[in-house]
C-alpha cells in the first residue's frame, strides 16, 4: 500500500463520515427499545439503527455509538501522520 492508496482510502472515508448524521450518537436501548442507537439533540432526534438482535449485543451497540466520534478523531491523526511526512521528505 502506497502513501497515495492510504490518501485516496482516506477521502472515500472523510466522504461517508460527513455523508452521516451528525453526532453525536448514543445507545438509546432500554427494555421497551432494545438495541438502539441514535442521534439525540435538542432539535433533532434520528434513529441510526435499531434491531433487536443487538439487545444483548453490549460490546457491538458501544462500537456503533463511538464510531461517530472515533473516525473523525482517527481521520485526524491519519492527516497530521500523513502532513508530517510530507513535511519530512520535502
Amino acid at each position: 500500500m502506497t502513501v497515495e492508496d492510504i490518501r485516496k482510502r482516506l477521502e472515500e472515508i472523510k466522504t461517508r463520515e460527513q455523508a452521516a448524521t451528525r453526532p453525536p450518537w448514543i445507545d438509546t436501548s432500554t427494555k421497551e427499545t432494545v438495541g438502539c442507537i441514535a442521534s439525540v439533540h435538542e432539535d433533532d432526534y434520528a434513529d441510526i439503527c435499531c434491531d433487536i438482535e443487538l439487545d444483548d449485543r453490549e460490546a457491538d451497540r458501544a462500537f456503533i455509538s463511538n464510531s461517530r466520534d472515533d473516525i473523525p478523531w482517527l481521520i485526524t491523526i491519519v492527516e497530521s501522520l500523513l502532513e508530517a511526512d510530507d513535511a519530512r521528505t520535502t
